[in-house]
């Protein structure tokens, strides 16, 4: 199978859009669900009056991206931008581009992905389980991730696969909102959960950045955020802080319980880390940090 890179027009960011409702498309970005507070009773009526005042109603949004004409489209575009800037929101466009797969039989053409969504679906492919980053089993991933980039049939499971962790994200995070189920430390809140069948490396993720923005955004001052995942005898942990420095804080600690399990995996990103550590000694840990 052979694929072409082509660049169309600017696309706004709303994951999704073109695999989606409308709706179901803002109702999961985190970025408008978070400024809507999309979890509470009172969330659809204030999506609702976001769309009232660009011009639509929500029945005329629960038609896909896809089927509707492009004048609509060019003004929920137009009016999007203006209502984002209103209300202080990043209304950050990206390119768009448009990958031509041929095959022998034909099946597909003309196929197009935002690359928001692309990535989204690749992020999807090459996401993985909590058994597996436990075997260490990430860079196993990498070959099956690199073959999908080249496979519409795959892409189009990855994008299935990201509309699902998006829903579950949505779900978890409301949860956890809505019953209040977190504790608030000097520094932190500590959220604690137990693994379900769906839950990997990414929707965990994606949960932490959901529950530091909805906190930010209802006032919590905060300087981060830990989710605990208990899965049998270990617990992965997952921290997010909106300060480096304190970050750099937490790691040196870590750094020196690897001294005493050596088997603990770290992953670091930016603000981001996850790792897993027994059971037996989570207390131990919410110490070392509450001591900060």
């Amino acid at each position: 199978m052979e694929n072409n890179l082509d660049y169309k027009e600017k696309e706004l960011q709303v994951d999704l859009l073109k695999h989606w409702t409308v709706l179901q498309s803002f109702i999961h970005s985190p970025l408008f669900a978070i400024k809507m507070k999309i979890w509470q009773k009172a969330g659809i009526r204030t999506l609702s009056g976001f769309f009232f005042r660009m011009g639509f109603s929500l029945d005329q949004l629960k038609q896909k991206w896809t089927n509707l004409d492009l004048n609509f489209k060019k003004k929920f575009e137009k009016s999007l931008k203006l209502e984002c800037e209103n209300l202080g929101m990043d209304s950050e466009i990206l390119g768009c581009f448009i990958r031509v797969y041929e095959d022998k039989r034909k099946e597909f053409s003309n196929f197009e992905f935002s690359t928001f969504d692309f990535v989204l679906a690749i992020l999807s492919i090459s996401d993985i389980k909590l058994k597996e980053f436990e075997k260490k089993k990430i860079k196993k991933k990498f070959m099956k991730t690199y073959d999908a980039i080249f496979d519409l049939r795959k892409i189009n499971i990855g994008i299935q696969s990201a509309k699902n962790a998006k829903k579950l994200v949505t779900k978890i995070s409301g949860f956890i909102l809505n019953k209040k189920t977190f504790l608030t430390e000097k520094y932190f809140r500590y959220i604690h959960l137990h693994e379900n069948k769906g839950m990997s490396l990414n929707i965990l993720k994606d949960i932490v950045f959901f529950l530091n923005g909805a906190f930010i955004e209802s006032g919590f001052k905060k300087k981060g955020v830990f989710l605990f995942v208990h899965r049998g005898r270990l617990t992965f942990v997952l921290g997010f802080f909106t300060c480096k420095s304190l970050k750099k804080i937490i790691l040196n600690k870590l750094n020196f319980i690897k001294k005493y399990i050596p088997n603990i995996l770290l992953i670091e990103e930016d603000f981001f880390f996850a790792f897993h550590i027994p059971k037996e000694i989570i207390l131990g840990f919410l110490r070392i940090i509450k001591k900060i």
